[in-house]
């Protein structure tokens, strides 16, 4: 069969065997003139000389016969492709149903890969990415812990700086945001990056120029700005004059020395302006560059020429340990050490990596089963063109000319279904990348990379045209191969397919096909309705709050306010204002909202009389700066004590609360009300005093909505010291139409300040189930379509099967068979393959679960309801698809049919 298959391609594409002829030609006249000379008493060597120097001459024949030849190839093709065309208008239900099925599978396959190919495969936009690498510090809280990557301070990047030789270029970045009091007050992203950020990523300047080192060289000294290229088009109207303004970036002035390029936003992601990292301690404290144990910002470094990632690895551990040791905390149980991974190793969230994989997987499968039905549907017409087929056979055409007939209908369905597939992707991508997840963060202080975006460059299109290539082959070959061996005298005389008896006989090759159909489909559906069912669960989970008519932001008035009051006073203020507001019903404040990560986090020094040390340190628990009014807002309820309220205000006796989890661990089995607890916070005075617990609450999941809470402890925002804040208000109706007066009102106790990250809880709430929403919406949609395409294959198997089989059928009926007979007929000869491919495939879904298993919540890749669901689902199908040919084979009229014969 493959020598069949091969010698047929060669037939169709290459033309081999007269090349053959040609040079069989060629080596005879060479051979010839040789022998020629030879006679005339030249020397053999000088006689194949000089043949071989007239080869030109003779080749020139050669390329007049190719000329000739090709150009009766190319109308036999040109013949071939209007037969074609014309065949295919003749069908136009078959047409569209081809088209549609293979623009989908390609149109599917082509946008999830222009998705990956912005995940791992685009190169990272940087000079020389490849030697680009992140140092981070590797902390653990015991030898045996796994690593976790962990940012630098600054005295221990300066020691780490002078130590290592492998570089030859390294800096140091971190995000924040602040005011920009330009016009209309908006809250801008900015990061601090030392003086060789720009020249180590080959980053330069749209306009002006960028920081160098004398920039970056002391602290406060250089109050100097760089705005992206977005923020310069957007705040000032793309005028290069604004090049040496000076600019109010919260209470400080700046100068503006360059714009960025277009498309950059920094190592942090989307970053509206750059600051040298020496002005950081006037946006964030004072004490910030010289604090060993303050770990804040994240550190790239550039290879040297001819350096290795393992030796760069070696030597961070070396130095780590070192700095370490240098700088050891009192509270770190174990040493901690320093290492170096590719920058591109960070690009994406594992996870959201793993969920593209998985659907780029369900793409290819919906293109797999796409193909295996139109092969399916070739196979059809082919036995339905048998007559056609011979006759072309019996007036001289070769197996070669029969298998282009057959093949120029596949491939010129896949060019068309592969050029609408391109379209379709481009309307998809961008759609299927906004439902992809954000990631907050990376490792080692670094943010994630990728953007979302989906781009059609030259690498996506290629892969494109690969499919469709391979696509029209794969779908061709197979029914061309088999009208190839159609025998000649015997289909002239009868077309009937007939199977006798409901047997496979002579549709095995289609029946295969369906089995096969049939098996990737419910491998698809049952991993999507796993990835539904674990959705379900994850979105019924009690987060310990309501989050319906919730709105939120966040608002960041500076150490002293603008307006001059403390933020305790600027707190009461704005509460005041928010809750005049009409259809406001609650309002209050934390540092921020729930399932947005624990905003502080410290760690338990003691509970009563009791002082922890050594590894009792690392009982860690997230730190909330609440005001009266928080709990009430998110219907947290109170379990014991009470809640805070104008007893906790400024000037008032410290209290905490503490959520039932931190008092179930800090005393178990007691009763926590009046017990004292001490943190490593301010508020505690560095865990100097103990404060008395005043109240237990619901707890409360922050960092994530597939993660249990943690301990959480609250302390009065009204006696914090704090400046940011993030509002929660509940409303009676839409919380989004309060935003406007929601604006006023904090304008009202401060005209320069304005609101951010402005959305509704129920947004954070879908933002935060994102990366399983993701795949679960895409591999639904995914697993639809293979469901849709199978049932198609079992339906156009079994109504051609009724068609060619509908004298037999008749005859049954006219010697008394009973139409139930029929339909159990029809019914047992669709569902076998359907019977099989669902034993076939749930075994393959139950080994292909296992790659979803970082995606589920839950629930177990091997989820007994989840296989049956996706069995009934395609058994159903089938069931449906084979019901209507049977219904009709029950239906046919013997007297007509028989009469027709």
């Amino acid at each position: 069969m493959m020598a069949r298959l091969r010698d047929s391609f060669r037939v169709l594409f290459g033309r081999a065997r007269f090349e053959r002829e040609m040079d069989e030609e060629l080596r005879g006249h060479i051979e010839m003139m040789t022998a020629d000379l030879v006679g005339r008493g030249v020397p053999r060597p000088e006689a194949t000389r000089r043949a071989r120097a007239s080869f030109g001459a003779v080749d020139g024949f050669k390329q007049d016969a190719r000329d000739a030849r090709g150009v009766e190839w190319t109308d036999a093709v040109g013949r071939e492709l209007r037969h074609t065309v014309r065949s295919l208008r003749r069908s136009p239900g078959y047409a569209a149903v081809a088209l549609l099925t293979l623009a989908i599978g390609i149109g599917g396959t082509t946008a999830i890969f222009s998705l990956i190919d912005g995940l791992l495969f685009r190169p990272l936009p940087f000079r020389e990415p490849d030697r680009l690498l992140n140092l981070f510090v590797a902390a653990h809280e015991s030898a045996k812990d796994p690593v976790n990557p962990f940012p630098w301070s600054y005295p221990k990047y300066l020691a780490m700086q002078r130590a290592v030789t492998s570089y030859e270029a390294m800096a140091g970045f971190s995000t924040s945001d602040a005011n920009l009091v330009e016009g209309e007050p908006e809250r801008v992203r900015l990061e601090f990056v030392s003086g060789d950020y720009f020249r180590l990523l080959g980053i330069g300047p749209a306009l002006g120029r960028m920081f160098t080192r004398a920039d970056d060289s002391i602290t406060k000294a250089h109050p100097v700005v760089v705005l992206s290229h977005g923020l310069w088009l957007r705040r000032f109207g793309a005028d290069s004059a604004v090049i040496g303004r000076i600019i109010t970036l919260g209470t400080s002035r700046l100068t503006v020395v360059g714009i960025a390029p277009r498309g950059f936003g920094g190592l942090s992601n989307g970053v509206d302006l750059w600051l040298p990292m020496m002005m950081s301690p006037v946006f964030e404290y004072g004490e910030i560059l010289v604090e060993a144990q303050n770990h804040w910002f994240g550190v790239v470094a550039r290879l040297k020429p001819g350096a290795t990632l393992a030796g760069a690895r070696a030597e961070m551990a070396t130095v780590g340990r070192q700095v370490d040791s240098q700088f050891r905390g009192s509270d770190q149980a174990v040493s901690w050490s320093a290492t170096a991974e590719p920058l591109a190793s960070i690009r994406v969230d594992p996870a959201i990596g793993q969920a593209s994989w998985v659907l780029f997987a369900a793409t290819g499968v919906v293109l797999l089963i796409g193909a295996i039905n139109l092969a399916n549907l070739l196979l059809i017409r082919a036995n339905g063109r048998r007559r056609e087929l011979s006759v072309r056979a019996a007036l001289g055409a070769g197996r070669g000319a029969i298998v282009r007939h057959v093949m120029m209908e596949s491939v010129l369905l896949s060019a068309v279904g592969g050029l609408l597939g391109v379209g379709l992707a481009r309307l998809a991508g961008p759609a299927i990348a906004s439902l992809g997840p954000r990631s907050a963060g990376g490792p080692g202080g670094v943010s994630y990379l990728f953007d979302g975006t989906s781009t059609m460059d030259s690498r996506v299109l290629l892969f494109a045209l690969a499919a469709t290539v391979v696509t029209g082959l794969a779908v061709g070959l197979w029914p061309a191969w088999r009208a190839a061996q159609q025998p000649v005298a015997g289909s002239l005389h009868d077309v009937r397919v007939t199977t006798g008896g409901g047997r496979i006989g002579r549709w095995g090759a289609a029946q295969a096909l369906v089995l096969a159909e049939a098996s990737l489909a419910v491998a698809l559906v049952t991993g999507a309705v796993l990835l539904v069912r674990s959705l379900s669960k994850l979105t019924t989970l009690d987060l310990g709050f309501r989050s319906e008519n919730v709105l939120t932001f966040r608002v960041s008035p500076g150490a002293t306010g603008l307006a001059g009051q403390d933020p305790a006073q600027f707190r009461i203020l704005a509460l005041a204002a928010l809750r005049t507001i009409p259809g406001v019903e609650t309002a209050g404040t934390d540092l921020c909202p729930p399932l947005e990560g624990p905003c502080a986090g410290s760690v338990v020094i003691g509970v009563d009389d009791q002082i922890f040390t050594g590894r009792g340190l690392n009982r860690g628990i997230s730190v909330h700066y609440v005001s009266p009014g928080f709990l009430e807002t998110l219907r947290i309820p109170v379990v014991a004590g009470r809640g805070f309220d104008d007893r906790d205000g400024p000037g008032m006796p410290r209290a905490v609360l503490v959520n039932e989890n931190a008092a179930k661990r800090l005393w178990p089995g007691q009763n926590p009300i009046g017990k004292r607890l001490r943190v490593a916070t301010a508020y505690f005075h560095g865990g100097d005093s103990a404060i008395a617990v005043i109240g237990v609450v619901g707890n409360v999941r922050y960092a994530s909505a597939d993660q249990p809470a943690a301990l959480d402890v609250y302390t009065p925002a009204l006696q914090s010291g704090f400046a940011r804040s993030a509002f929660l208000i509940r409303t009676t109706g839409n919380p989004l139409g309060i935003v406007e007066a929601a604006r006023k009102a904090i304008r009202s106790v401060d005209p320069d300040l304005p609101i951010y990250s402005v959305r509704t809880m129920d947004e954070i709430g879908r933002i935060a189930t994102g990366r399983i929403r993701f795949a679960t919406t895409l591999l639904s949609a995914f697993a639809a379509m293979a469901l849709l395409l199978a049932a198609i294959g079992v339906y156009g198997v079994l109504a051609y099967s009724v068609t060619e089989r509908a004298r037999e059928i008749a005859v049954r009926i006219a010697l008394g068979a009973e139409r139930s007979e029929v339909i159990r007929l029809v019914l047992r000869q669709g569902m076998t393959p359907i019977a099989l491919g669902l034993v076939i495939g749930l075994g393959g879904a139950l080994a292909g679960s296992r790659a979803l298993q970082g995606l589920l919540y839950g629930i177990e890749p091997g989820d007994p309801a989840s296989f049956g669901a996706g069995a009934l689902a395609l058994g159903a199908a089938g069931l449906l698809a084979s019901w209507l040919p049977a219904r009709r084979a029950a239906g046919l009229d013997p007297n007509r049919v028989l009469r027709e014969e």
